[in-house]
């Protein structure tokens, strides 16, 4: 019996042993990838876990605290991004996505994976100041601008002088096809500017002369230029 005792505590030592190992290989995992992980039991004191919270810039805290509570009683997860309040050259982000352990418990644990997005986050704000770099170059050029997805030829973009010229927003532009701002009786209709599209999506630039249509109406003629 005492044998058997002994065995039995030598094997729970060894399985706390590999338990510790386990969870040392996942922090270093976590932390490797720059992620760490959250679990609290949810309660009226602690409905969303101070660990979690401590990360949030204090701007935000009460809001993002609101969404997970939220989220978390509506659909028992939640997904959320915010600001880190620390001094650097570029505000740190995060992103934290968890759920409730067991819905069933009496106590109700959660858990939530947090990771830093930062480097994300930075190339996305940097698309847009490209973008907005973009558009103020285009908008300063007194030709009107059209771009074209490829092989749809669908309006993706247009400047302000493309507004102008053909007395449509900007919003009411992309909405429209070729064929709506042209003539349409050939060679000026919606099939003809594909195929001028395409040759130029193909790699061939395109120099040709185009019978316009604006928006009341009056026909007009205009060099084009696609490449």
């Amino acid at each position: 019996l005492i044998t058997s005792f002994n065995q039995f505590q030598a094997r729970i030592r060894d399985n706390e042993n590999l338990l510790r190992e386990q969870r040392s290989r996942l922090d270093a995992t976590l932390e490797a990838a720059r992620m760490c992980f959250i679990e609290w039991v949810i309660s009226t004191e602690e409905p969303v876990a101070r660990a979690l919270l401590d990360r949030v810039h204090p701007e935000d805290r009460d809001r993002i605290a609101t969404v997970i509570a939220r989220d978390l009683a509506t659909h028992g997860q939640f997904l959320v991004e915010f600001r880190r309040d620390q001094p650097a050259v570029n505000t740190p982000w995060f992103m934290a996505r968890g759920r409730i352990f067991d819905s069933s418990a009496t106590n109700r644990q959660a858990i939530a994976i947090v990771w830093d997005i930062t480097e994300f986050k930075m190339a996305e704000l940097a698309l847009y100041e490209n973008e907005e770099r973009f558009e103020a170059i285009v908008d300063s050029l007194n030709d009107a601008v059209f771009l074209h997805e490829g092989q749809s030829g669908r309006i993706l973009f247009v400047n302000a002088k493309a507004s102008e010229m053909f007395g449509y927003t900007r919003e009411a532009l992309v909405s429209l096809t070729i064929g709506d701002l042209s003539a349409g009786v050939p060679p000026y209709t919606q099939q003809d500017a594909m195929a001028w599209l395409t040759r130029a999506w193909e790699g061939e630039p395109q120099f040709f002369e185009w019978r316009a249509k604006d928006a009341q109406g009056r026909l007009f003629w205009i060099e084009a230029n696609a490449r």
